[in-house]
């Protein structure tokens, strides 16, 4: 039965009332998610470390989004639909979330419209789509910004769902065209859409009831769809080809098996979603073949069962088959990516056990006197209990410290976790925490190599130099460290090796790094620097050593290099080293002050001349007025407040950059504004653990220690992590 029931509050719910009662809960759960910050795991890759998206758009951008693929996959739409926000909101994360949040709740509208054009039920409809919509696992895919292309291809594949319909009920031509156009911009949006000939067959079946009861007319159906399955199979094969160096080696018993324990574990997940956490390939579940059998011939008579009961109750079988078929491309049967299971992965597929569930539930239950009041309520509670859970687990998405965080909660201290919250520590400048936590992800997983190069780059940023040279090592007698993972652990290694006085190691893994890349500079600068062919060793060890960690939580490459050459007398070298610093990362403060202010202060002029004639832009001269030291940390610390002051402009959200202005004018001698700077930093990220310290310093300094030491304790929070 697909009518609509007949009491008081139906009438109240009409065909206006049910979506703005349906926008207004989605909004009140997902808007406040504008106020959200980046999360730390891909969204700089896709926004902005992202040259084809931080530059908003233009012609080069769109030639470029749309000509190749970007990340392992081919999705313009998704590409263009990032570009146009960074356009409008610049790169502010509030931004990126709004348009999330705004995607999620024009998805919800666009179901129910489906539904209720395809049902005839106004109530049953909005139930359906407002669990669908409120379902703590939507969280994943609404307040994540790399989730972009979930949010964006169920837009397009919702609205094809209504172009299918008009053209099933009247036998449209043009409808149909259109139906399959808005299925190819939604695989234009996520390429992993590629069974919606199955999708369209299922709600053929339920509730459109276009499949008779003989095989005839699902053979109609078939061939009706021909367009649609010609255009899966060329996403199908461009998707694979695109992310074929991310494929994961497993057999064939392994990939179904995975298949099988993920089918179930989601279905866990929908009905029982209180502790919900990201994981990886280790950290995720392991299926033995028995018992994946044994899952696989539940699942077969669960199936059959519904099938023997297909005339009764159809949603239930129409449901369940949309469930299986829009999570089978990520099911783990092709193993791509990290993930074995996500909750982004199920925005889709859970839409046919909202509609099965709801329906199906009204047609279960007895049909007594009172009996839709009943349906009505029990599904009402567990609208309630939806919203709220899905209300906690939102909020656990904040921020990155606050995800991982909740992540070690949730997992129950996985290793994966624990490595997320260690690395993200680090970050925040909280070392003795975070060396806790990643050692911890390394007891439960030694071969980690994600865990092994945060705890490497850790130690280096602590001034455990052999800690950090051991577990660099570590990491490079995995296989399957990348090209460039494996440059900046030699790197690493290498200006670990000069600071521990080991020039015999430092050369040795120069050479590693001119092996791979015979042109790399960093390589040819640690290898001049380790054969004795310029400068004094044992001064630039000791300088490196004495060095404090950088404002975003420590030193890279990058900076010791420029160090190392200057320190050498390699003044060409040290301009050609800050000339590509700056080029990959323009107007960076790590470069513009930390490193030349701290060669003037700590080394004297001479080392620092060529680097701050190149970065204030003034005439390199060798007289008394170019090699005064007032005179030239004036001028640059001016030269780096302008570059930032310019970034704000375009993200003036950014703690960080708040935090290097508030530096640079505590350095001009401008305490009031450092001051205001400092909090206005807090209060845009109260984890950024440098800013607390440095404000705290300030207000000591004026006097303030009963303010200074509020500001410190207030940033403890809960010490168990």
């Amino acid at each position: 039965m697909t009518g609509d029931v007949n009491f008081g509050f139906v009438r109240m719910v009409d065909r206006w009332a049910a979506p703005l009662l349906l926008a207004v809960l989605v909004a009140g759960l997902y808007l406040p998610t504008a106020g959200f910050d980046y999360v730390n795991i891909d969204d700089c890759y896709y926004t902005y470390n992202n040259p084809l998206v931080s530059g908003g758009m233009s012609a080069a951008g769109i030639r470029g989004a749309c000509a190749e693929p970007h990340l392992n996959y081919w999705i313009p739409l998704t590409w263009l639909s990032l570009m146009a926000d960074a356009e409008v909101f610049g790169l502010d994360p509030q931004g990126f979330h709004l348009t999330n949040a705004l995607l999620h709740i024009v998805n919800s509208l666009l179901l129910l419209l489906f539904l209720r054009r395809a049902t005839g039920s106004i109530w049953m409809s909005f139930l359906a789509a407002a669990l669908w919509a409120v379902h703590p696992l939507r969280a994943e895919s609404v307040a994540w910004i790399t989730s972009r292309k979930d949010l964006l291809s169920g837009f397009f594949f919702l609205a094809a769902l209504l172009a299918y319909l008009e053209g099933a009920r009247r036998n449209s031509g043009p409808w149909r065209l259109t139906a399959t156009a808005l299925t190819a911009l939604s695989l234009m949006a996520k390429p992993l859409l590629v069974v919606a000939p199955a999708l369209f067959l299922a709600v053929d079946f339920w509730p459109l009831g276009r499949i008779g009861k003989g095989w005839p007319s699902l053979g109609d159906r078939l061939v009706e769809k021909t367009p649609l399955f010609l255009l899966s199979a060329v996403f199908a094969i461009a998707t694979i080809t695109t992310q074929r160096t991310a494929l994961l080696d497993a057999s064939p018993a392994a990939r179904v098996a995975n298949a099988v324990g993920s089918t179930v574990v989601y279905l866990k997940k929908t009905f029982w979603p209180v502790t919900l956490f990201l994981d990886d390939q280790a950290s995720a579940f392991r299926v033995t073949i028995p018992t994946a059998t044994a899952l696989a011939v539940l699942l077969l008579a669960f199936t059959l069962c519904l099938f023997q009961f297909r005339n009764r109750s159809p949603e239930f079988l129409s449901g369940w088959i949309w469930y299986l078929a829009a999570l089978l491309p990520v099911s783990g049967v092709v193993p791509l990516g990290m993930n074995l299971t996500a909750d982004r992965f199920t925005y889709l597929p859970a839409i046919g056990l909202s509609f099965a569930g709801v329906w199906g539930l009204r047609g279960l239950t007895p049909k007594k006197t009172g009996r839709d009041r009943a349906v009505l309520a029990a599904l009402i509670v567990l609208l309630a209990i939806c919203a709220g859970t899905a209300q906690r687990r939102i909020g656990e998405w904040r921020n990155s410290f606050s995800l991982f965080s909740a992540n070690v909660r949730n997992s129950g201290g996985s290793a994966y976790s624990h490595s997320l919250l260690g690395w993200i520590l680090t970050q925040y400048g909280q070392h003795e925490r975070a060396w806790r936590h990643l050692t911890l992800a390394l007891e439960k997983n030694p071969d980690d190599y994600e865990t092994l190069m945060s705890i490497g780059e850790l130690a280096y940023l602590m001034g455990r130099e052999r800690e950090a040279i051991q577990y660099y090592s570590r990491f490079l007698e995995r296989k399957t460290a990348a090209r460039d993972d494996a440059i900046l652990a030699n790197v690493r290694i290498a200006s670990a090796a000069i600071r521990d006085g080991d020039r015999a190691l430092a050369g040795r893994s120069a050479e590693s790094v001119l092996h791979v890349d015979p042109g790399n500079w960093a390589g040819r600068e640690i290898f001049a620097v380790a054969s004795g062919a310029a400068g004094d060793f044992a001064a630039i060890g000791g300088y490196l050593k004495r060095q404090p960690p950088a404002l975003s939580g420590g030193q890279d490459p990058e900076r010791d290099l420029i160090v190392i050459a200057a320190l050498a007398g390699l003044p060409d070298e040290a301009d050609a080293a800050l000339k590509s610093a700056l080029k990959r990362k323009p107007g960076n403060p790590d470069y513009t002050v930390e490193v030349i202010v701290s060669l003037l202060e700590g080394e004297g002029d001479e080392t620092a001349r060529h680097l701050f004639a190149l970065v204030a832009g003034v005439e390199f001269r060798n007289d008394s007025t170019m090699l005064d030291t007032a005179f030239m940390r004036e001028a640059l610390l001016w030269k780096a407040a302008a570059a930032v002051r310019s970034a704000l402009a375009r993200r003036p959200s950014d703690a960080e950059l708040n935090l290097y202005l508030a530096v640079l004018s505590e350095g001009r001698g401008d305490l009031v504004t450092a001051g205001r700077l400092y909090e206005k930093a807090l209060v845009r990220n109260p984890e950024l653990y440098p800013a607390r310290r440095r404000y705290a310093l300030l207000l000591a300094k004026l006097g303030r220690s009963t303010e200074a030491s509020a500001i410190m304790q207030a940033g403890n929070g809960d010490t168990r992590y």
